[in-house]
């Protein structure tokens, strides 16, 4: 019999209700124009549906709750099932849908995003037609907006604004398998195609509308892939660079130097630490961020022991960076950060609010 995979995505701490709102940023009309009228397909068209999974209806109360991904009946790490539940491990809502693809990348395994963001009292995912829904605490399932992932070789990363009524999302496609020759022998990995990086802006009901577009040929020197890895009360966050294919290793939180974008461009401001000081491995929804830096030897980090708590992975030969609230260290005009070194032995688990 096939193991349940399981991803957890946020630990919540309030009550079931809604999220508190966001830092006010500017409304729609700011948003991107002077783009191509056409766009995908609108959020209430036709697509394979999610089925939500009847469980016992919660009531409101300060019980802790967090929200995973499952892969039932699936590879591992292809996800088809989400889950809001209880640390008591019953779940309070479930839903199935279609998991992402997964792309030939050549001799190594593809890093597909994360399929699912919690956000305003709800958490929301994506199946692998492109399609963003969102699941409440009661079971409500609710289509939110469609982006046009349409082929096997593509890879879908999305962010939604902690109010849920901004989304933003990149689909990065990667050139078929070559037709003959094997790629861990040295062969080209790839048939003849560029590679090709799309960004996107959209509101719930509404079709998406296309903020910028990239492709390099392959050879390029240049990595240029952006993935979005949430939506925190300052902005966007996403990885830049991007890894998209493995070997292995780890523990990693972030496949990349996580970085802050403008919602209304989705270009990048700048990168939330300076990557060259200290490392990112988490940021709260207030901002606010956990850091580190590595004793290294011979230019390598040093030996490290295995995670301890999640979502922090310390090893024992670290400094620490304990963070305040993001504002107070991020500097919107310059749209650079430094690493100002607070040392610690532990670091916290930051908790997220339902």
């Amino acid at each position: 019999m096939r193991g349940i995979g399981i991803a957890l995505l946020l630990l919540v701490t309030a009550a079931c209700a809604a999220a508190p709102p966001a830092r006010s940023t500017p409304g729609p009309g700011n948003s991107p124009s002077g783009v191509a009228a056409t766009s995908p397909t609108a959020a209430g068209g036709s697509s394979p549906s999610a089925s939500p999974i009847a469980s016992a209806q919660p009531t409101a109360s300060s019980t802790p709750l967090f929200a995973a991904l499952e892969a039932k009946g699936t590879p591992l790490n292809q996800w088809n099932t989400v889950v809001i539940a209880g640390l008591d491990g019953y779940a309070r809502a479930k839903a199935t849908f279609t998991p992402m693809p997964t792309p030939y990348v050549g001799c190594a395994g593809p890093v597909i995003p994360s399929s699912a963001h919690v956000a305003a009292g709800k958490v929301y995912f994506a199946d692998g037609t492109g399609v963003i829904r969102s699941l409440s605490i009661t079971g409500q399932l609710t289509q939110v907006a469609t982006f046009p992932l349409t082929s096997s070789q593509q890879m879908l990363s999305f962010a939604v604004s902690p109010d849920g009524g901004r989304l933003l999302a990149t689909i990065f496609t990667i050139p078929p398998k070559a037709a003959t020759g094997d790629a861990c022998s040295g062969a080209p990995a790839f048939a003849p195609g560029d590679f090709t990086l799309a960004m996107y802006y959209a509101e719930p009901g509404r079709s998406p509308r296309p903020l910028w577009n990239v492709s390099w040929p392959q050879g390029s020197t240049s990595t240029q892939v952006t993935a979005l890895i949430g939506w925190d009360n300052v902005g966007p966050l996403a990885t830049y660079p991007t890894s998209w294919a493995t070997q292995g290793g780890g523990p990693i939180h972030y496949w990349g130097t996580p970085v802050r974008l403008d919602y209304v461009t989705g270009k990048m401001l700048g990168p939330i630490a300076d990557p060259n000081a200290c490392g990112v491995w988490d940021i709260a929804s207030s901002g606010a961020f956990d850091a580190r830096t590595e004793a290294r030897s011979g230019g390598l980090p040093a030996s490290r022991t295995a995670a301890t708590s999640w979502p922090f992975y310390p090893p024992t030969s670290s400094t620490w960076l304990r963070w305040a609230p993001a504002p107070k260290y991020w500097d919107a005009a310059a749209r650079t950060s430094s690493c100002r070194t607070r040392s610690s032995t532990t670091a916290g688990l930051i908790l997220r609010r339902w």
